[in-house]
């Protein structure tokens, strides 16, 4: 039976502390962006407050399918690793991000032809606006045709 190498309580605190920062400070940034944009739009008018919160839906929901996605790959890699099979990690890693393109391509293709009813959905009326217009949204002034 192989021995198992035990770990410390000091040393078990420092490696989780060295993977909680990381993820942390990424969870920080991402909703520093968030607020950043409403803030850079706040004075401009309700409409585009609304513009930008209307865009913040859809993106939350791709971020949050992406790291259920790189969730289940860490773990994966974890094992990997722990098992000292260095050869499997890295072959998961490139499968995940072959995944994550495959997915990504596909989301942004279902994008495109739902953009509509996404934004039907949520309750708002999109006056005049193309389907190439409304995938710019998040980057073009296109506040004042939202009601």
């Amino acid at each position: 039976m192989e021995q198992i190498e035990r770990i410390s309580g000091k040393q078990a605190s420092r490696d989780i502390m060295r993977l909680f920062l990381p993820c942390l400070v990424e969870l920080f940034l991402g909703q520093l962006a968030g607020m950043i944009d409403t803030m850079m739009v706040s004075g401009i008018g309700t409409k585009a407050l609304n513009a930008v919160g209307i865009c913040g839906n859809p993106v939350l929901l791709l971020t949050m399918i992406f790291t259920a996605l790189n969730v289940g790959t860490t773990a994966l890699i974890s094992r990997a690793k722990g098992e000292g099979d260095i050869h499997k990690a890295n072959e998961i890693a490139r499968q995940a991000i072959v995944i994550n393109l495959i997915v990504g391509v596909l989301m942004m293709i279902a994008g495109f032809f739902l953009i509509e009813p996404m934004i039907a959905m949520m309750g708002v009326k999109l006056l005049g606006l193309s389907r190439r217009t409304i995938m710019l949204l998040p980057s073009r002034p296109v506040s004042d045709r939202i009601h």
